[in-house]
C-alpha cells in the first residue's frame, strides 16, 4: 500500500513540476498589449500613437513562435498636411532623405484620406512573438508578409 501511495505521489509531483518548468506556452494578453503598443508607437512615432489594442485571435506557429492577430486603434498626432510639411522642410535632412520622405508622404497621401490631429484609424496587425530566455518578445510585424 505504501509503495502504491509513493508512486502516486511521485506521479503527481512530476506532473506539477513538469507543467511549470517550461513557462507559459504563449504570451499573456497584458504582454501582447504592452509590447504591441510600444512597437506600433515606435514604428509610427511622428504620426500615430496606439490608443487601444484588442487581441482578436492568436495561434502558435510552433513551441517558440506565437502570432497575435490584433486590432489597433491609432490616433493621429498631427494632420497629414502638417506631417508632410515637416518632413519636406526639415533642414536636418539631406536632399536624398527629403526626396525619399517626400515620396513616402506622397504615397501616404494617395493611399489615405486626409486627416487631422486626433483622428483615429483602425489597423489590423499580425505580430510575431518569440519565446526567449527573457520571456515572450515581439519580434516583427507579419501583416505585410501575410497580406501582400
Amino acid at each position: 500500500m505504501k509503495l502504491s501511495f509513493f508512486k502516486w505521489l511521485m506521479l503527481l509531483i512530476s506532473v506539477i513540476l513538469g507543467s511549470g518548468c517550461f513557462g507559459p506556452d504563449q504570451p499573456t494578453d497584458a504582454q501582447i498589449q504592452t509590447q504591441a503598443s510600444a512597437y506600433f508607437n515606435a514604428q509610427n512615432s511622428s504620426l500615430f500613437e496606439a490608443q487601444s489594442i484588442e487581441k482578436t485571435n492568436g495561434y502558435k506557429q510552433n513551441d517558440t513562435h506565437y502570432v497575435a492577430e490584433l486590432t489597433v486603434i491609432g490616433r493621429a498626432k498631427q494632420s497629414l498636411e502638417t506631417y508632410i510639411n515637416s518632413i519636406t522642410h526639415d533642414p536636418s535632412l539631406s536632399p536624398l532623405e527629403k526626396m525619399t520622405s517626400g515620396m513616402q508622404a506622397g504615397l501616404m497621401k494617395l493611399s489615405m484620406e486626409d486627416f487631422q490631429a486626433g483622428d483615429t484609424f483602425e489597423y489590423h496587425k499580425n505580430y510575431l512573438f518569440i519565446k526567449t530566455d527573457k520571456g515572450w518578445l515581439l519580434k516583427k510585424d507579419l501583416t505585410d508578409e501575410q497580406n501582400p
